[in-house]
């Protein structure tokens, strides 16, 4: 008597680990390729797992499941379907600010002064040895930061600052650089750099039709390299006791997935 095929459904399709870094995207291909050669996606179980537009065959990771799992189906040959669980091996970083005292109020400007002289802000490095650096309350000379935090004068008394953070961005992630700025008493040029390279050089005629103490945000876009970064502020100016009012230096790193 002749018998039936059976199949083995529930097995066709193959349990695997995806592990996504950068930006979280994923190949399907290369999801599917521990399955039979026939395989034939039918769906993704999943509304947080989404096709990126322009992209076929190109999906994106939802946040929240990093370090979970999702679903998919596939059709065989014969036409059975069979559902495989995928488990998500990889970890996502928001991203955010990631300097420390950017905004130089972890150094207090002692009560009944107007600004503290140090060797350098906390989480700073002076790299002139032997110099001083000043920060300065908010209101000082007129100089009202748009949060009220102290500003850091790019001179000292007298001389240009050249102060520098560290901060080891993986390579190819995306950050900004941004901070605030007021003219005051800035007349050379302020230079900034990241990873050994000028983004910028900003000088007194950047704060044209400006006020003396009227703050604008600079922004920079930088990208991480396969060694840590420094960042570096350095006033090239004539020497004297007032530069540019400095406040709110921020990187703000993008979202990054870690496999």
């Amino acid at each position: 008597m002749a018998r039936g095929k059976s199949y083995a459904v529930n097995n066709a399709a193959k349990d695997d680990v995806l592990c996504v870094s950068s930006n979280g995207q994923f190949n399907l291909a290369a999801l599917l390729a521990n399955d039979p050669g026939s395989a034939k996606l039918i769906s993704i179980n999943n509304a947080l797992v989404t096709e990126v537009a322009g992209q076929p065959g190109v999906y994106q990771l939802d946040p929240s499941l990093a370090g979970g799992s999702f679903t998919y189906t596939v059709q065989m040959a014969n036409g059975t379907l069979s559902t495989a669980t995928v488990m998500v091996n990889s970890e996502y970083d928001a991203g955010g600010q990631q300097l420390f005292n950017e905004g130089f109020d972890f150094d207090q400007v002692p009560a009944g002064q107007e600004f503290a002289v140090l060797n350098n802000p906390t989480g700073w490095t002076n790299n002139l040895p032997g110099t001083t650096v000043e920060v300065v309350a908010s209101g000082h000379a007129g100089v009202v930061t748009p949060d009220g935090s102290n500003w850091l004068d790019t001179q000292s008394s007298p001389g240009g600052i050249n102060i520098a953070q560290s901060y080891d961005l993986e390579a190819g992630r995306a950050a900004t650089i941004t901070f605030d700025i007021a003219l005051h008493g800035g007349q050379g040029d302020l230079v900034v750099v990241w990873d050994g390279q000028v983004v910028d050089t900003i000088n007194a005629a950047d704060f044209a039709g400006k006020g003396q103490t009227e703050f604008t945000t600079l922004s920079f876009d930088v990208v991480g390299s396969a060694n840590a970064e420094t960042l570096q502020i350095v006033d090239t100016g004539p020497s004297d006791n007032q530069g540019y009012a400095i406040n709110s230096v921020s990187l703000n790193t993008s979202s990054w997935w870690t496999c």
